[in-house]
């Protein structure tokens, strides 16, 4: 209690010594900074958040109104400080910017987390797209390794059983199979090869190479003109080729179940149906849709001494998070009279409901979220493009100016709020942000915690540690459930600030 007083008392003296300046005095930004960190450490001990017994007892609150509960300052609680927690994992209720909703006690160890595992920098950036700096490596690794791929094979059902010694197990998955292979014997190549200004490089695809399948699945995927119109990777492509079901015992021993969770009502029925776990995994862990702009600049960033690529966050709603990622120009293959010497990505919530459009759901209202990110990301590049990029918008109005930017091909008409801009919106289970919702994380299974004797989960959306929505707690689930696979303890950095006085391991 002492302790707490003097924290108080500290944070009461910062408000008093700054409140006669003016509100853009760089001190009163300092003085934010500290409200903010003493707040949350106020909480933290005031709340006995370290000798908690329940570790979900603080992921029942939103994390804003604790900080409120525990004296946030109403400078603190109305600044880009507050917000851009929220922003980076777009922690929004319904992705609504005036619902900021993110479970207390997953969002203070988070915090706790980056302070005590920092390794230079918060984050970092990719020096290629995601296929090529992640997935590519990975896929590359386990085929030296001597692991067998079946590509465009889609999973439709799981059947479990219980084993001669009453455990349950996985013993059917019913899987369809899109396309064949004009030679099997040989597999899929899934690299192309491009020549980029940092050279040859190999790189994961976003279509098919038709080439390597049979005439028939070609006719499948493709219109009358050759262009592919069928996403055989999209959850909400209707079946189009024959399916089989492989047996456990036979075809597999182990499962490892690492797609998103929102494909649980609809690939994993079964198991919900026998399962409360599953079935609560399934209906009451929540995402939200996001919508991005990719923009590409004739001219750079670096207009002076001292620049740093940014990850901007905490900006203007509804399009708060900012990213330079001019590196993956060095990457990319552009015509020698149009490269692109800047790139930029905007990011942030899509307002939505927070379970996905079921399977089924006809195309057009997909083509009206669209265009809903689309109008919103014309009135941001209007109104709120100057404060980022002076330099490119129109003297006086503030606007974007298009002429400023590298003229693209492939996107639709529709995609492109103002010429060579386009807009994203992701709103499918396998593209949604997953939440840290407060209730929500109760409902959370740890990697080795399925139920099913021979089946394991991985993925952002388990018990991982982390538990916002990223690629790092998608990689340690992955690590975790290797580690209940092979039997051996495996060292995850970070792992002893999860609460260990009291919690198990993820």
């Amino acid at each position: 209690d002492a302790f707490v007083t003097l924290l108080e008392c500290a944070r009461s003296a910062v408000e008093v010594a700054l409140k006669p300046l003016p509100n853009w005095d760089r001190l009163q930004w300092m003085g934010m900074v500290v409200n903010w960190g003493l707040t949350n450490l106020i909480g933290v001990v005031k709340d006995r958040m370290l000798t908690a017994n329940d570790e979900n007892l603080f992921d029942d609150q939103n994390y804003t109104d604790w900080l409120i509960r525990h004296g946030l300052s109403k400078q603190a609680q109305h600044s880009s400080l507050s917000w851009f927690y929220n922003d980076i994992i777009a922690g929004y209720e319904n992705g609504e910017a005036d619902r900021p909703w993110m479970a207390a006690g997953s969002s203070v160890l988070g915090l706790v987390r980056m302070l005590m595992t920092y390794r230079g920098s918060f984050s970092y950036a990719l020096q290629s797209e995601i296929g090529d700096s992640f997935v590519g490596p990975v896929y590359q690794a386990l085929v030296a390794r001597k692991v067998k791929f079946k590509f465009f094979h889609r999973v439709w059902e799981l059947h479990s059983a219980e084993s001669s010694d009453g455990e349950k197990m996985i013993t059917k998955i019913k899987i369809e199979e899109q396309v064949e292979l004009r030679w099997p014997d040989l597999g899929y190549d899934p690299f192309l090869t491009i020549n980029p200004p940092i050279g040859p490089r190999k790189v994961w695809p976003s279509e098919p190479k038709l080439g390597l399948l049979t005439d028939a699945s070609v006719r499948k995927i493709t219109d009358e003109s050759g262009n592919i119109n069928v996403n055989l990777e999209s959850f909400y492509t209707g079946q189009i080729g024959e399916t089989h079901e492989i047996e456990q015992g036979v075809d597999f021993d182990q499962v490892v179940f690492a797609m998103p969770m929102g494909v649980i009502p609809t690939y994993c029925k079964k198991l919900c149906d026998e399962s409360p776990a599953w079935e609560n995994m399934g209906t009451k862990l929540l995402s939200v849709p996001t919508q991005v702009i990719s923009l590409w600049f004739k001219k750079s960033f670096k207009m002076g001494k001292g620049y740093h690529q940014p990850i901007l966050s905490g900006y203007s709603q509804p399009f708060a998070t900012w990213e330079d990622c001019s590196q993956l120009s060095e990457a990319e293959t552009w015509p020698p009279d149009g490269e692109a010497k800047a790139t930029a990505t905007l990011f942030g919530a899509l307002p939505g409901p927070m379970q996905p459009l079921p399977f089924g759901t006809p195309p057009h209202e997909f083509d009206a979220v669209l265009q809903k990110a689309v109008r919103s990301a014309k009135l941001f590049l209007d109104n709120e493009a100057s404060g980022l990029w002076p330099e490119a918008c129109y003297p006086g109005t503030g606007a974007l100016d298009p002429d400023n930017l590298c003229k693209i091909t492939g996107a639709t008409r529709e995609s492109q709020p103002i010429p060579n801009v386009v807009v994203n919106v992701n709103v499918g289970p396998l593209d949604r942000y997953t939440q840290v919702a407060p209730g929500t994380l109760k409902y959370r299974q740890r990697p080795g915690e399925t139920g099913y004797s021979n089946m394991v989960i991985a993925g952002d959306w388990v018990r991982n540690g982390i538990e916002v929505g990223c690629l790092e707690g998608a990689v340690i689930a992955g690590r975790c459930a290797a580690g209940v696979l092979s039997g051996k303890k495996i060292d995850i950095l970070g792992n002893w600030l999860n609460f260990q006085y009291q919690r198990r391991e993820p």
